[in-house]
């Protein structure tokens, strides 16, 4: 049975990989945001599902050079725990293209939505298990 400084905690951990999330894909951190999954991971990205680490792998190694930086601004981050190593959450998100270093404005959101995710606590912590994106709008 949790206390309840133990599920604050796995609810805090939780939440900062939904934050890191976003931080990773911006800076276009490979290493970082592979951290960030476990290794039988599901991501449901506009693309469709990756299923395992390797394959995300993958896809950000061969589209992430190909697309302009960005940036995530994500809220409303709500985490349940179900038991001592499973969670799930939300969080609302907007992506903006540009607002890099060439200075190019980030000035409308090309992207706007919530991200629905499943959390496992692995030997080396929390990781993401799945994430799917649910769009509200999309302009890109």
């Amino acid at each position: 049975m949790l206390t309840a400084l133990d599920r604050m905690l796995a609810e805090h951990e939780c939440a900062k990989l939904a934050i890191a999330y976003g931080s990773c894909v911006d800076g276009r951190d490979i290493e970082g945001f592979m951290a960030l999954w476990s290794e039988d991971a599901v991501w449901y990205n506009t693309r469709g599902p990756l299923e395992g680490a390797a394959a995300i792998r993958r896809d950000v190694e061969a589209t992430w050079g190909k697309s302009p930086p960005g940036r995530h601004i994500c809220t409303n981050i709500s985490v349940k725990l179900a038991d001592d190593t499973h969670a799930s959450g939300t969080s609302y998100f907007m992506f903006y293209l540009g607002g890099d270093v060439a200075g190019r404005p980030a000035t409308i959101p090309q992207f706007i939505g919530r991200y629905l995710d499943d959390y496992v606590k692995t030997e080396t912590g929390w990781r993401i298990a799945s994430r799917r994106i649910e769009l509200a709008l999309k302009l890109a």
